[in-house]
Order: C-alpha cells, then sequence, then structure tokens
C-alpha cells in the first residue's frame, strides 16, 4: 500500500504552546499505524487573508490558483489538503468557538465545497475532501467554557465538506469527550503533563484517523467524484 498521510493544522498564535503541543500528540499517536506520516503546519506562521464571500472559486478556481481574489499563504495548502488522506485540527478556544486564525483557514476553504451549494461549480478541488477522514482537537482553559462548542464548529467544518467525522467516544470506563479531542488547560503550560484525560482523547483521535485513513485510501477512488444521490 502507498504512504498514508495525515495532516495536522494547528490553529494558535502560540508557537508550542499547549493547542501546538496536543496536536503534535495526535500526530505521534497517528505514526504509530503502519505506512503512515504526519505533517504539522502551523497557521501562526502563515498570512491568510480572510475570504470575502466572493464566490469565484466555485467558477475560476483552478488548481495552480484555487481562490482568485487572493494570491497568498492559502494557496500552496489547497494542494497540500488535496493530497492528504486523513486530517487532525486543532484550536484553542476563544470566546467558546474556534480561534479567528483557525476561523479564516476554515473560510478560505470554499474550493473544496461539494455540489450542495454550487451543483455547477467548476472549481477544480470542488468535493476533493470527501470521504476522508478528520478530528477536532480544542483545548480551553475552562473546564465547561467552551471546549465542546469550539468542537462543534470543527465537526460541523468537517460534514460540511463531507469529511467522515472521527470522535473519542470512551476510553475504558472513564467519560471522555464523543466529539473529539478535549484538552482542558486551565490556563497553564505543559497541559501534555498535566490533563490525562484529555491527552488520552488526543491521542486516541489522532490514531483512530490513522486507523480510517489507511483503510479508506484504497476504498476512496470507486466512489469519489460519484453522484450518490
Amino acid at each position: 500500500m502507498s504512504t498514508v498521510k495525515i495532516l495536522g493544522i494547528g490553529g494558535s498564535q502560540r508557537k508550542s504552546g499547549n493547542c501546538e503541543r496536543c496536536l503534535a500528540e495526535a500526530l505521534k499517536a497517528s505514526s504509530t499505524v503502519e505506512g503512515v506520516e504526519t505533517e504539522l503546519v502551523s497557521l501562526a506562521d502563515l498570512n491568510i487573508n480572510h475570504c470575502n464571500g466572493c464566490c469565484r472559486c466555485h467558477f475560476k478556481g483552478t488548481k495552480d490558483r484555487p481562490c482568485p481574489e487572493f494570491d497568498d499563504a492559502m494557496t500552496p495548502l489547497y494542494a497540500k489538503l488535496a493530497e492528504s488522506d486523513g486530517f487532525i485540527f486543532a484550536s484553542p478556544v476563544y470566546f467558546g468557538s474556534v480561534s479567528s486564525t483557525m476561523k479564516a483557514f476554515m473560510d478560505r476553504t470554499v474550493p473544496f465545497t461539494t455540489g450542495y451549494y454550487h451543483p455547477h461549480g467548476k472549481s477544480e478541488f470542488k468535493e476533493t475532501l470527501r470521504f476522508r477522514p478528520a478530528a477536532g482537537i480544542a483545548v480551553g482553559g475552562g473546564r465547561n467554557d467552551g471546549i465542546e462548542t469550539t468542537l462543534y464548529t470543527l465537526y460541523r467544518f468537517f460534514l460540511y465538506h463531507d469529511m467522515i467525522a472521527v470522535g473519542a467516544q470512551a476510553i475504558g470506563n472513564i467519560a471522555a469527550s464523543s466529539f473529539g479531542g478535549a484538552v482542558f488547560s486551565d490556563e497553564k503550560p505543559d497541559v501534555v503533563n498535566r490533563d490525562n484525560i484529555g491527552i488520552a482523547t488526543v491521542r486516541l483521535v489522532g490514531k483512530k484517523v490513522a486507523v480510517l485513513a489507511r483503510a479508506l485510501k484504497t476504498m476512496r477512488s470507486p466512489i469519489e467524484g460519484q453522484d450518490v444521490f
């Protein structure tokens, strides 16, 4: 089997902070699956313009220039996303949702959207992310203050792209997050060594995404591009 690639997208502006370290732990778990390689992209390094809703990408987006409006740090990410077999998105909790950095990135993925909104769209990346497994990780400073609502935002994003959402469910007899990696930082550093339950969910979704991506890689081709309705 060819190599399976899992791409991690970090939505924090803090380099090597709690969020990025949690994402690295998830990717480390992914890499334990045979034939899997991983890559972590930190959005903190990138200047990504905000989508202005022009929708030109639906009809004029090419693989060289998916977004006709902006040629910025997002441009090379389109190909990187299209070439990946599974995804893990991590965001800190900002006012009960994803960071503005992550949201800007998510909004700029319009060239990948399915034909539901624009059935006659001609973007060359249209529907590329369909049937690819993805999991979210949310790192919050408050125990009951936005971790799950941030995960809701990430998982709605996966479903908009018709991706396969991967949750954490439970670990043994310990009640964990059913939605994804849920980590409570208590606004302190080094959460990887403190929130054992949260980090367990992170590692679990990392491995599950890799296992599913490997299993689905050979199965996707016959169903990608088909009209399943």
